[in-house]
């Protein structure tokens, strides 16, 4: 085994290189903080997903787990690449180790649990359908758990083993420990072989599922949540193609301790890019195939566009005669502004509940108290504080 150590030998002597590596680290992080986030936020406070709930709960899981390895994994890389090391700190180094390999192994487990969750559905749908969300939360949790025995087996039978790799900047394991030859093979049969192989086979039963629906002209058959799915499991797929051919072929292929060939340097380095795809592909998959989430990033999109263009958040409507025809802070009817932000197909209903019941609440109060001093315009506006409202909400974005 070479000694991936050695700097000089397998470090990235090319600026250009680097920079292309450190260009890409930096897209991955930038692509995972918005997309991720935008996942979260629509599924969890919007409902963006019209997705089964299940379904919902897994991309839930699936973002936060992307989230953590943006965090634990390819910002420390970024950094490692940028000053070329990667630190002293003991402590430091066996968390990034820690969180690198449980990330890797929690995602995979995700994928393989969607996968396999989806074709339950579709043919068990009255026993596995009306499943909770606290279930199918409680099955997550369960596969978060399990997740963690890959990095901590590593760090229990010898911390030690744990080096800095120059061909990617970060941390791998050398495995020197006799007991690996039975542990590795039994490790990765039960977190590696058998998620690809639920994932392959729960891919290519949907796809057969799929196929006779066209054919038997099922229109009752949910398209959306089979492509996303597929979609997800496809993407997965290839990004590991790389890296799973370079471990099936690395044992066989002669090594020179001086002078290693591209194969155990540039194409490793190269296979370690590919699998970082995963962090960042789920935001466009969904884009893609879930119309209600593409809904949702219009409205986002055009209510920080209006953003843009308000110049005074604050300031006062311009009253016109009829309750509907006032204006709002952006110029625009309430209504119009509604319609302009994409809010019909999300907040529609519970939006048009407020507004109404703060009308009907605001002339009962005027006509009780008539004889009081009268309230001052921008309190008696339900419509106006509600789009002030909506406006700082989204500020956050």
């Amino acid at each position: 085994m070479y000694n991936y150590t050695n700097q000089t030998i397998f470090g990235m002597k090319n600026d250009l290189e680097r920079y292309a590596w450190v260009g890409w680290l930096m897209f991955v992080i930038v692509s995972s903080l918005l997309g991720d986030t935008l996942i979260l936020l629509g599924s969890i406070k919007y409902r963006a997903f019209r997705l089964h709930n299940i379904v919902v709960v897994f991309i839930q899981h699936m973002a936060v787990c992307d989230l953590i390895k943006t965090f634990s994994d390819v910002l420390p890389n970024l950094i490692s690449s940028i000053y070329r090391a990667g630190g002293e700190n003991k402590l430091l180094i066996y968390s990034r180790f820690f969180l690198t390999y449980y990330t890797s192994t929690a995602s995979s487990l995700l994928i393989g649990g969607l996968t396999l969750t989806k074709l339950l559905l579709l043919n068990y749908p009255f026993r596995v359908g009306y499943a909770s969300k606290r279930t199918a939360h409680k099955v997550c949790l369960g596969i978060w758990a399990a997740s963690l025995y890959m990095p901590a087996i590593h760090l229990i039978v010898n911390k030690d083993d744990v080096i800095f790799d120059y061909r990617n900047y970060n941390f791998m394991y050398r495995y020197t420990s006799s007991i690996w030859k039975v542990l590795l093979p039994v490790s990765a049969v039960l977190i590696l072989f058998i998620p690809n192989v639920i994932v392959v086979i729960s891919t290519a039963l949907l796809l057969r599922k799929a196929r006779s629906a066209v054919k038997e002209k099922n229109k009752g058959l949910k398209w959306q949540g089979i492509i996303t799915v597929v979609m997800t499991a496809f993407v997965y797929t290839v990004s590991y193609l790389p890296f799973n051919l370079y471990f099936i072929l690395e044992p066989h292929l002669e090594k020179d301790p001086e002078s290693p060939g591209p194969f155990f340097i540039q194409f490793y380095r190269v296979a370690c890019g590919f699998v970082i795809i995963n962090v960042l592909s789920n935001f466009f998959v969904y884009s893609l195939t879930v119309a209600s989430f593409r809904q949702f990033l219009k409205m986002v999109a055009r209510l920080i566009g209006s953003l843009l263009l308000c110049k005074n958040p604050n300031e006062r409507p311009v009253r016109r005669s009829g309750a509907d025809k006032k204006e709002s802070v952006t110029g625009m009817s309430t209504y119009n502004y509604r319609e302009a932000m994409g809010m019909s197909e999300i907040q529609a209903t519970a939006g048009e509940t407020v507004r109404r019941e703060s009308r009907t609440a605001g002339r009962l109060a005027s006509s009780v108290n008539s004889s009081h001093k009268p309230v001052p315009s921008s309190s008696k506006d339900p419509d106006r504080i509600r789009v002030i409202s909506d406006i700082s909400a989204y500020c956050v974005l």
